[in-house]
Order: structure tokens, then sequence, then C-alpha cells
């Protein structure tokens, strides 16, 4: 299994969301560092698979990494009327 894919499925365990970086590479499992985990995300950004909003900073706030519930190669979300 690729990080990409450990990624996705540490996602899907969560419901979607995952708060803090450090969090997010604990439940990865091993990882070798964690620009590389920030990195890989990041290409997951790019495609549109997740998105990542990011800290600005102050203390308690935390980087969240968050499942895009219409990505591509998943079904459309449809909206509750």
């Amino acid at each position: 299994m690729n990080i990409i894919d450990r990624i996705l499925a540490a996602m899907d365990e969560r419901g979607g969301v995952i708060i803090g970086t450090e969090n997010f590479a604990s439940l990865i499992g091993r990882v070798n560092s964690k620009p590389w985990l920030i990195r890989n995300a990041r290409l997951l950004e790019q495609d549109g698979t997740i998105v990542i909003i990011p800290s600005r900073g102050g203390r308690g706030n935390k980087t969240i990494y968050r499942k895009n519930r219409n990505s591509p190669g998943s079904p459309r979300h449809k909206a509750a009327r």
C-alpha cells in the first residue's frame, strides 16, 4: 500500500477530516518525515481529492485536512432539500 492509499484510508476512517499535521502523521503510520507527508497531501489537493485548510498561526490552531466530497472518481454528493 503506497502513501496515497494510506492517506485516503486514514481520512475514510476519521470521517473525511483530520485535524493537525502531527495527528495526520501518526495515523498514517511509518512516515519518513512530515514534509514528505505534506508534499503528498498537496499532490492530492492538486488533483481535487482533498482540501487543505492551513493554520495561520496562533495558539491551538491546527491545519485541517478534509476529503473533498465531490472529488474526481467518487459519486456526486446530492444536497438535501
